[in-house]
């Protein structure tokens, strides 16, 4: 099972989410590179073998989405019973969690063309209020943007001007 692929800056590789049964319940979706040109690939995330907090329909590796100024790829991960945002660098030698912020679950983001924004979904606790946040890359200052009675606002990306 292939999903969520995106493109690297130099557009000769991907990155994607893979896991080679979708119904086996037990095996663990990872991040993967793809060279275009030669097919190569190479796992590049690793999810803690001793973590198993994770319900099996969450995301252990979540959709990619390239850094465009730094040399990391981020991604959403649920480790130890929460989901956040952690970053991996392209030949996969390192992996760490990305944000320390009060909001208690991450998932799915965006970064502005220029790498100076992060935009993210986030929830509360008991995940029954979902935001959208952003976060000023350089001050780490963090910015709930909506404020309304809907309870799910998820999936922010961001709009190029034509």
């Amino acid at each position: 099972m292939y999903a969520d692929p995106t493109f690297y800056p130099d557009g000769r590789d991907i990155v994607y989410r893979y896991r080679k049964n979708k119904r086996d319940r037990q095996e663990k979706a990872e991040l993967w590179t793809m060279d275009l040109e030669s097919r190569s690939k190479r796992e590049l995330s690793h999810y803690p073998a001793h973590d198993t907090t994770a319900p099996w329909h969450a995301y252990n590796a979540g959709p990619p989405r390239w850094h465009p100024t730094e040399n990391f790829i981020s991604y959403e991960s649920v480790q130890k019973g929460k989901s956040s945002l952690y970053a991996v660098t392209p030949d996969g030698k390192q992996q760490w969690k990305l944000l320390d912020t009060d909001v208690t679950d991450q998932g799915w983001h965006d970064w502005s063309d220029d790498g100076k924004w992060l935009t993210f979904g986030g929830s509360d606790s008991k995940q029954t209020q979902y935001d959208i946040y952003l976060l000023n890359w350089q001050s780490k200052a963090l910015k709930k943007l909506t404020d309304t009675p809907f309870s799910y606002q998820q999936a922010p990306v961001f709009v190029r001007a034509m």
